[in-house]
């Protein structure tokens, strides 16, 4: 199985175990090579999440697993209101679970596949979101730094 550390359990109350029952699947929201994403709801709170699944054995190499590592900890770690926020992960022991913050309207890259081009006003508005998480992330370079040598450390 993989470590724990992966899954960014911690003293945080907020981040207790969690496994799949404790959620209530609503339906798919999107498929990607290595897994999916489910909109969900927490059935103590009632909270609605967007659940991250990715099968394990898609993971196989340390660029995959790193990749998953580093992003749990950055999803985790960043708080912005441009970077969805990690609330909890788990596992069993054929899939890894993130879940995040549910925001509808679906993904950038889905609405410039369907509409093709957008409007000046909607680039701008669109570019200033990205360009403010990327400095923001840009002062938490440290944070990835950390990440990578913990994680290449690790294997």
């Amino acid at each position: 199985m993989i470590s724990e550390d992966l899954l960014g359990h911690s003293t945080n109350d907020k981040l207790r175990a969690r496994t799949l029952d404790d959620f209530e699947i609503l339906r798919v929201l999107g498929m990607g090579s290595s897994g999916k994403v489910i909109l969900c709801v927490e059935k103590e709170s009632r909270n609605i999440y967007a659940m991250k699944i990715l099968k394990k054995k898609d993971l196989i190499g340390p660029r995959h697993l790193t990749g998953a590592k580093v992003e749990s900890k950055l999803l985790r770690e960043l708080t912005h209101p441009f970077i969805v926020r990690l609330h909890y992960a788990f596992q069993s022991p054929e899939r890894l679970y993130f879940v995040m913050d549910y925001l509808s309207g679906g993904e950038l890259f889905y609405h410039i596949c369907e509409e093709g081009r957008f409007s000046e006003d909607r680039v701008q508005f669109y570019g200033a979101e990205i360009l403010m998480a990327l400095r923001y992330g840009e002062t938490c370079v440290f944070l990835v730094g950390i990440c990578l040598n913990t994680c290449d450390k690790k294997q």
